[in-house]
């Protein structure tokens, strides 16, 4: 009898510390690249000028953002976030032929997540969760046209800790985005040249938390 009423009076504890309405977290942090790979193909009426595949070898970049979140189900948030990413690479180029990476790569992502939040007492709060969205940049086609933005998706994890006479959680989050290869193709002396930057990374952040 006293098993049971300690499990329900524990289960009761766990229920009251559901979560409800919404939140504000900005997050700031650093990135690195994990996909960075420009490959080039070109061809014209000689036979092949150059296929080739280079590696950018993006250096550590920053992470800055935020997202406003609303629970639909205990436990249970979705969140629209927005989040920028700089990384740091040199000019790449091949057989004379520049590809418009000479500025570091800048990206925004619009991102829709689902977010899976329990939360225990006396416990920190972790979190998991997925989302998709899309990814603008500042890249230019060889061509010197303004590059299209992509599909893009995410996980992450992390935990968030409360502290006495602070308002909200601080936290710590990794992150892992992907997306797929923007199109730097464009005319160059003539020939076309299909260009593919592969494009995704790791991020880890500190993360602030208020509910509202």
């Amino acid at each position: 009898m006293n098993k049971l009423l300690a499990s329900a009076a524990a289960l009761t504890l766990f229920a009251g510390s559901a979560q409800a309405g919404g939140y504000v977290q900005i997050h700031a942090g650093l990135f690195q690249q994990t996909a960075d790979t420009v490959a080039f193909a070109s061809d014209n009426f000689l036979g092949e000028v150059v296929d080739v595949d280079v590696d950018s070898d993006a250096d550590l970049g920053a992470v800055l953002g935020g997202l406003v979140g609303y629970y639909v189900l205990p436990f249970v948030a979705v969140e629209g976030e927005v989040t920028l990413r700089t990384a740091s690479m040199e000019e790449v180029t091949v057989d004379n032929v520049e590809t418009a990476l000479q500025d570091d790569p800048r990206t925004i992502a619009y991102m829709a997540n689902a977010v899976l939040r329990p939360t225990f007492p006396l416990l920190p709060d972790p979190y998991i969760g997925i989302g998709a969205g899309y990814l603008t940049n500042n890249f230019n086609t060889i061509g010197g046209e303004d590059v299209d933005g992509q599909l893009a998706y995410q996980i992450k994890a992390g935990v968030s800790f409360g502290f006495p006479l602070i308002p909200g959680t601080i936290g710590v989050e990794a992150n892992y985005l992907a997306t797929d290869d923007f199109d730097l193709s464009g005319d160059f002396g003539g020939d076309l040249v299909n260009t593919e930057f592969s494009y995704g990374g790791v991020s880890g952040l500190l993360t602030y938390k208020i509910g509202f």
